[in-house]
């Protein structure tokens, strides 16, 4: 993940009521760096700052059930490695249940 060149498209995508995952959670500070720099510096408070932002830094499923999906209608996914296979499908149809649309 080029979270330099990606924070251009986030920043630009991103309303009140959009979401930001960050998968997977060992990348966080290298989003938050990237993201806002405030937030890197307040390491302690990396979770909490990025969360009042509607970002989140995730692991997978079990990460997702924690996330009121109901007050997002946009969701930004941003994964370090090209996912694939049955453990990664899951994961997306999980965000996917949370909304009234289907994988593409």
């Amino acid at each position: 993940m080029n979270y330099r060149d990606a924070m251009v498209y986030i920043k630009k995508e991103k309303t009140t009521h959009t979401i930001t995952l960050v998968q997977t959670r060992d990348m966080g500070d290298l989003f938050a760096y990237y993201y806002n720099r405030d937030v890197f510096t307040d390491y302690k408070n990396v979770d909490a700052d990025l969360n009042k932002e509607n970002i989140y830094l995730i692991s997978g499923i079990e990460s997702l059930k924690t996330i009121d999906f109901t007050k997002y209608n946009k969701v930004i996914l941003t994964q370090t490695f090209v996912q694939q296979g049955k453990e990664n499908e899951a994961f997306l149809y999980e965000i996917v249940a949370h909304y009234n649309t289907a994988l593409c």
